[in-house]
């Protein structure tokens, strides 16, 4: 588990339970073989199948519009995301960057992110936009010139392949199924 992991104790209840429960010839699924390696600690002994999530190709992207590089973050909002760390990265780039977030969380969680935009000075950078889907997601994915995703761990990284789907570039952190997606000498 990520060490920021909340709910360990919750957590280890619920594997315990799965595993006195789960009949044997239970076939689990997971997105990514790092998802199987990590949930097969949890169950040893269980059948597994990978098969990643798919994703719809998208609309491809517009003529890019003037203005500042358009980074784009899609997902929950929370401590695992790291966006803390991609705040404080925006605040020391020597050029403005324009940066998206779209996703909920916890009130107090995104408040404590908006102050440190502030404190990083990078407020007229940062856009919080809420949950998206449908066209609204579309449309903040024709905007984007690259997809980031800085998370601590990620089963699979669903943002990963929509953005791919849509040929935007992605920078991300090596977790769960991305190396899987983009291969482990991509970039």
């Amino acid at each position: 588990r990520w060490e920021g992991s909340r709910k360990t104790g919750a957590k280890a209840i619920w594997d315990r339970a799965a595993n006195l429960l789960a009949p044997s010839k239970l076939l689990l699924h997971a997105t990514s073989d790092d998802e199987r390696e990590r949930s097969e600690m949890t169950m040893p002994g269980r059948r597994w199948c990978v098969v990643p999530n798919g994703t719809g190709i998208g609309a491809a992207r517009g003529e890019r519009q003037p203005g500042p590089p358009r980074l784009l973050f899609v997902g929950r909002i929370d401590p695992i995301k790291a966006l803390d760390n991609l705040i404080a990265a925006l605040g020391k780039l020597p050029e403005a960057v324009a940066l998206t977030i779209a996703g909920q969380g916890d009130a107090v969680y995104v408040e404590t992110l908006r102050r440190q935009c502030a404190a990083a000075g990078v407020c007229g950078q940062v856009r919080f936009t809420g949950f998206a889907d449908g066209a609204a997601k579309a449309k903040l994915y024709a905007e984007a010139d690259l997809a980031i995703t800085p998370s601590h761990s990620e089963n699979f990284g669903m943002v990963v392949a929509e953005a791919l789907a849509r040929g935007i570039p992605v920078v991300s952190t090596p977790t769960g199924a991305i190396e899987q997606l983009v291969g482990a000498d991509a970039g």
